[in-house]
């Protein structure tokens, strides 16, 4: 947690002045006690608006509390009604409209300050909550994106070791037939290699010894079942060329061949482009 960013983030102000929730204020006071730092600085807010509001306090007259006595021992006596001035009364009574206007044009004036101030702290506070809420939501969106991410990864790679371990129990099953595709006259140089299991009837190829056609040709492989080829589907010669390709599956077979065909692999084979050939 960064203490200097939540501590300019305004929040303690906030605390000080009572105007956040019971949730922030309960968080404000628990970060206090965690933080000392935190706590120094509340306590620092607290003493310089004490001295705030002690610096615009309205100062009482020393001799108010003789004017209250007096009033009071007036009140007991018969006072003889006497006749006053009628200029001096007026100008007497004009002194003290005139105190106490001023009186109220100053309390007023430090009203204004101090709501002013108050409304520049309250607007700086949603100002930094907001930019707050703003950046979290963006490192939210950005978590949640990452931990797709990761997900997807970890999907994808438990895709991968679940493949592999199928094949891995696929190869070692005593049932699983390796079958060696060795070249025919022009094609000596070429090889390939079936897996073939007649219980599962499933057909894996590698093909790490054969030449990359032409974009518009395609090879494609084939089981000899009783004497008649069966197509098990066409296949790319690449970068891949040592992984295990699973072919169309087949219950029985005497032999494998593969041809080389117009890209998309033919009803019945050429047989002019036969590359490999194994028997079982």
């Amino acid at each position: 947690m960064d203490i200097k960013e939540y501590i300019s983030s305004g929040i303690l102000e906030g605390y000080t002045l009572g105007i956040l929730s019971d949730q922030e204020m309960k968080e404000v006071e628990c970060m206090s006690h965690i933080y000392p730092e935190i706590e120094a600085e509340l306590r620092s807010i607290q003493k310089r608006y004490e001295e705030i509001a002690l610096e615009n306090a309205l100062d009482v007259p020393e001799d108010m509390e003789s004017r209250i006595l007096a009033e009071i021992n007036t009140t007991k006596q018969e006072a003889p009604v006497l006749k006053l001035n009628t200029a001096t009364t007026q100008r007497k009574e004009s002194n003290l409209n005139l105190y106490k206007t001023l009186g109220y044009a100053a309390s007023i004036i430090i009203l204004a300050g101090l709501g002013v101030g108050l409304f520049l702290k309250n607007k700086n506070l949603q100002e930094n909550y907001e930019s707050q809420i703003i950046g979290y939501q963006k490192d939210k969106s950005k978590f949640e994106a990452d931990k797709l991410a990761l997900k997807n990864e970890l999907s994808e790679l438990q895709n991968k070791q679940n493949l592999q371990a199928d094949r891995i129990a696929f190869l070692s099953d005593s049932s699983t037939k390796k079958i060696i595709l060795a070249g025919t006259n022009g094609h000596e140089n070429t090889s390939s290699i079936v897996y073939w299991n007649a219980n599962s009837k499933k057909v894996f190829l590698q093909t790490d010894k054969l030449p990359e056609p032409s974009p518009d040709l395609q090879f494609q492989l084939w089981a000899l079942v009783e004497g008649k080829p069966v197509d098990l589907g066409v296949f790319d010669v690449g970068q891949d060329s040592l992984e295990l390709k699973e072919m169309i599956s087949i219950t029985k077979a005497e032999a494998f061949a593969i041809t080389l065909e117009t890209k998309g692999g033919n009803a019945s084979p050429n047989l002019e482009q036969i590359f490999v050939l194994g028997k079982i």
